[in-house]
């Protein structure tokens, strides 16, 4: 899982391109930011992310200025292959 300074807990990356050959010489490597320093935060996210995180406390751990919306944690909780009942619900503009 990851956790993002401004929007919280996220559950994955998505997808990831691999350029063979590309090569960035001048390109700087940036040290993440440690935004859990806390044995106690990490603790605390990592069992609220494996026990219980279809109620998504997990992605509040670090107060996030944004959140999710309540249709979207809707759509994150559902299988994939029920998630089309929400986008449909959003394109008709019932939520």
């Amino acid at each position: 899982m990851s956790v993002h300074p401004v929007y919280g807990g996220w559950f994955a990356f998505r997808s990831v391109i691999v350029l063979p050959g590309l090569e960035l010489p001048s390109l700087t490597k940036v040290e993440p930011i440690d935004i859990v320093p806390s044995q106690k935060g990490r603790v605390e996210l990592l069992t609220l992310f494996n026990k219980h995180w279809q109620d998504n406390r997990f992605r509040d751990v670090v107060h996030p200025e944004q959140r999710y919306s309540e249709i979207q944690r809707e759509y994150f909780n559902k299988p994939p292959k029920e998630r089309k009942i929400v986008i449909d619900r959003i394109l008709n503009g019932d939520y």
